[in-house]
């Protein structure tokens, strides 16, 4: 045999080999990975202890049904994926999600879904102050127990087993109100389309008629009512998938005040020297959720867009139109400690004057910023950034046993977490800044709290705060469900 005859018997082995190896390659990960992975089929979806809720309603907030297909070793982060759905709706104190029937020589299984039903109905004495928030009666009105408006709120927040929320209040005293409002999830077949309705009727003897070096400036008539509201709205809402929901709104919004104000504390209070605005209103919103646990996450985003066109040419009392968005992040850390971090911001999309009522921006129910809650500022846009760190201290489950009548509430869990925060926010004012002088200004703060986190969503905030007057002060503030 001579030299290239050996030469090619050497390539073509070469050659052989290559494509042996190469062959190999391509097919080992189909071959084995059919041996190592374990595919799953549900064939069964079984839902215990709801006593009021409908089963269909359990299966809607899942994110798998019958006939659906699994890696076996996908099985686990399902059932506490699916856990935590269920816990975020609000209806349940404890959620179990197990496997019940496994046929190994099929790979078909079954899940059991077991809850244990919350207690739907709140018939609660009402106490509701007369100002923005707790920290602003404590501090300014000398915990004035004038100023307390009582009343009862009826919740229910499960009327009729389709996960419906009614909300009924009714409250004297500085303010009396008349509110209701009714929410149901889905009204159609395949449980993406649902309705709302609320309804508000208000009268006051007090009127916050202004803000001065940012400060609300009241006035108060024991002998009459010097502010009348009323509001109806309907709402379409539409959820195709468990993250998403889109709603419209539409509404009409009435507001009366005496002459007097009109005349001789603030002209542009309504605007124009006017003592009624009526107008029609326009809202859409698309919402996202993809938090862990709602009421105090650990992971994930929420995101929330807004539009709104406030008069709708009926009335010539006010045409204003908004843009605003709601994003939250949260970044889990190690030993259960965790990053949040909240964006919201507003713009008008009318740059025109508005209202002194219509101009409220930060220093409002959920719109503050830590370390200024005893502070208003008005303005047309405005933004805000928060960052917090929390930190867990405590875990513990305490058992109340037969002191606790309702078998719900019987286990306490208790969650305490040392927070850290820093917050930037501004508001853009161009037309109500004067005498004002947060407005136009960056606006920082930072401190520590702890927060207390109870039965699943009553969350409250004990915190210490610094602003950039180097005020340090100790406020309160919670979150309790819906």
């Amino acid at each position: 045999m001579n030299y290239c005859e050996k030469f090619q018997i050497l390539l073509m082995t070469i050659f052989r080999t290559l494509f042996l190896l190469l062959f190999f390659f391509l097919m080992a990960p189909s071959v084995f990975g059919q041996a190592s992975v374990s595919v799953l089929h549900i064939d069964t979806i079984y839902v215990e202890g709801n006593a009021r809720t409908r089963s269909g309603v359990i299966l809607r907030e899942l994110d798998f049904a019958v006939g659906d297909s699994l890696a076996m070793d996908d099985l686990q982060a399902l059932l506490e994926r699916n856990t935590r759905y269920l816990m975020n709706t609000g209806l349940f104190n404890r959620v179990l999600i197990n496997v019940r029937d496994w046929d190994v020589e099929r790979q078909r299984i079954g899940i059991l879904v077991e809850v244990e039903e919350g207690w739907y109905f709140y018939p609660i004495p009402l106490f509701d102050l007369a100002d923005r928030n707790f920290n602003v009666w404590w501090r300014d009105y000398q915990r004035d127990l004038r100023r307390i408006n009582l009343g009862v709120y009826f919740r229910h927040s499960n009327f009729s087993g389709r996960m419906d929320a009614f909300k009924l209040k009714l409250q004297l005293g500085f303010t009396r109100k008349l509110e209701a409002e009714y929410d149901l999830p889905f009204f159609d077949v395949r449980r993406h389309w649902g309705l709302g309705f609320n309804l508000l009727l208000s009268d006051s003897k007090y009127l916050r008629y202004n803000t001065y070096e940012n400060r609300e400036q009241f006035v108060y008539f024991p002998d009459k009512r010097i502010l009348q509201r009323f509001r109806l709205s309907l709402s379409l809402r539409r959820r195709p998938a468990l993250r998403s929901t889109q709603r419209l709104e539409l509404g009409f919004y009435r507001t009366r005040i005496d002459t007097l104000i009109a005349t001789d504390y603030n002209p542009d209070f309504l605007g124009e020297g006017r003592s009624l605005q009526r107008y029609f209103f326009f809202r859409y919103a698309f919402e996202w959720d993809g938090r862990d646990i709602r009421p105090y996450p650990r992971r994930g985003l929420y995101l929330l867009a807004r539009f709104e066109k406030l008069g709708l040419g009926l009335f010539g009392d006010l045409q204003a139109a908004y843009a605003d968005m709601t994003l939250r992040q949260y970044w889990p850390a190690a030993q259960r400690a965790g990053f949040e971090l909240v964006f919201r911001t507003r713009l008008a999309l009318q740059r025109g004057r508005q209202p002194y009522y219509n101009s409220r921006a930060l220093g409002y129910e959920e719109d503050y910023l830590r370390g200024y809650e005893y502070y208003l500022i008005d303005g047309l846009d405005w933004a805000f950034a928060k960052c917090s760190f929390h930190l867990p201290l405590l875990y513990r489950v305490h058992e109340w046993g037969r002191l606790m009548p309702f078998r719900g509430f019987r286990q306490m869990p208790l969650r305490v977490y040392l927070s850290f925060h820093a917050e930037l926010g501004y508001v853009n004012n161009p037309y109500h800044a004067e005498g004002n002088s947060f407005a136009n200004a960056w606006l920082p703060a930072y401190g520590i709290g702890l927060d207390i986190v109870s039965y699943y969503d009553k969350v409250v905030l004990l915190e210490v705060s610094r602003n950039k007057l180097g005020e340090i002060g100790f406020f309160l503030h919670w979150r309790i469900g819906g």
